[in-house]
């Protein structure tokens, strides 16, 4: 794996780390019943990012359904902010949430895009 897959995929972990920890205590803090669905969606990308980093040998690329999974992991955390925009403009009124919220799908879509992207190259360089 190339140096800047290793460097990216080594940054995402803590980032989100960081993430997965919040969503943890939002729902810890909430009323029974209630679930914040990015210890879902962030623990996904914590897994994958995991397994990336875990498959660094050139023998050991995420190719194929693998490669699909990190993607996806980090596409289904930009779904889980556009539920988040729908609900903080429609649901709760509270448009800095929103906006929040738009903001880190956006952030999301780049990190997947980007993330394909190095894993793409790395895998171009075995060549």
């Amino acid at each position: 794996m190339t140096r800047q897959a290793t460097n990216f995929y080594l940054g995402l972990f803590p980032f989100t780390l960081v993430f997965w920890i919040w969503a943890l205590k939002n729902t810890i803090g909430m009323d029974a019943g209630a679930w914040d669905w990015g210890v879902a969606s962030f623990g996904m990308v914590l897994v994958t990012t995991a397994y990336v980093l875990g498959t660094r040998s050139a023998d050991g690329l995420p190719y194929g359904l693998p490669r699909i999974l990190v993607t996806a992991s980090h596409v289904l955390v930009a779904m889980n902010y556009i539920v988040g925009a729908i609900i903080g403009f429609h649901v709760l009124h509270r448009p800095m949430f929103g906006t929040y919220c738009v903001t880190f799908v956006f952030v999301w879509l780049g990190i997947a895009w980007y993330g394909r992207e190095v894993i793409v190259k790395a895998e171009g360089s075995l060549d």
